[in-house]
C-alpha cells in the first residue's frame, strides 16, 4: 500500500503460459499511484492471465495516469485490466495511452467494476485495432468517461451493458466531448502524438489538481 510507481520500462517478451503481467497490483493495492510507465506486453500467451497492467481488490483509491500501455500483437486479450475492487476501492484512470494491439484484443477492461469502484476515466488514447476499446459490463456513470479519444477501426467501439457503435455510445452520455478518430500517433517514436493528431492535442480538460491525491 501507498506505493508510488513512476519511469519504469516494462516488456514481457516470453511466450510461456503462466500468469506474467508487465505491471501486477493484485491482492488489494490501496493508495496506489502508477505513473510515467511504458508497460508492454510484447509475446504470444497461452491464456489470457497476462496483459500490460493488471489491478483487482483495491479498498482505497488508485491513481494511474501519463502511462503507455500496449497489449500483444499475437494474441486477443485486453492490454489493462482494472478488475473488481473492494468496497472503498476507486480507480482513476487519466492521461494514458493503451493499445490493444491485436485485432480483436480489448484495450480497457473494466472487469466486474460497479459504478462506485470507477472515479473518472478522461483524457486517455484509446485503441483496439479492430474488437472493443473499452469493455465493461457493469456500466459507469456516463459522466465520468469523457474527453477520451477512442479508435477500434470497426463497427463497435465499446461494450457497455451491449456492444456500441460511437453514436451508440455517445448517445448513452459517454465521451460527450471525446473522439472517434485515428489519433496519428507516431509507433516508432514511442507513440507521441504528431501534428496530424488534431483530435487530440489540445482536446483534453485540465485534470491537475486530481492528481495524487483522492
Amino acid at each position: 500500500n501507498d506505493n508510488l510507481i513512476e519511469n519504469n520500462v516494462v516488456v514481457i517478451g516470453n511466450s510461456g503460459t503462466s500468469h506474467n503481467d508487465a505491471l501486477q497490483a493484485a491482492n488489494g493495492e490501496n493508495r496506489l499511484i502508477a505513473r510515467n510507465n511504458w508497460l508492454e506486453w510484447t509475446n504470444g500467451r497461452g491464456n489470457s492471465n497476462s496483459q500490460g497492467f493488471i489491478i483487482e481488490d483495491s479498498s482505497d483509491w488508485v491513481h494511474f495516469y501519463n502511462n503507455v500501455v500496449l497489449g500483444t500483437s499475437e494474441n486477443p486479450y485486453q492490454a489493462a485490466l482494472f478488475k473488481e475492487a473492494d468496497p472503498g476501492g476507486i480507480y482513476y484512470i487519466w492521461n494514458n495511452t493503451i493499445i490493444a494491439q491485436h485485432p480483436k484484443g480489448v484495450a480497457l477492461n473494466l472487469l466486474n467494476c460497479t459504478d462506485e469502484e470507477i472515479g473518472e476515466i478522461k483524457n486517455n488514447i484509446i485503441i483496439s485495432p479492430g474488437h472493443y476499446a473499452i469493455l465493461s459490463l457493469a456500466a459507469p456513470t456516463a459522466s465520468k468517461v469523457d474527453y477520451n479519444d477512442l479508435y477500434t477501426g470497426g463497427q463497435y467501439i465499446a461494450y457497455i451493458n451491449g456492444s456500441k457503435t460511437w453514436a451508440q455510445y455517445q448517445a448513452g452520455g459517454y465521451d460527450a466531448h471525446g473522439y472517434n478518430l485515428y489519433p496519428y500517433y507516431d509507433a516508432s517514436d514511442e507513440y507521441r502524438l504528431t501534428g496530424s493528431s488534431t483530435c487530440c492535442i489540445d482536446r483534453g480538460i485540465t485534470l491537475d489538481s486530481r492528481f495524487d491525491t483522492d
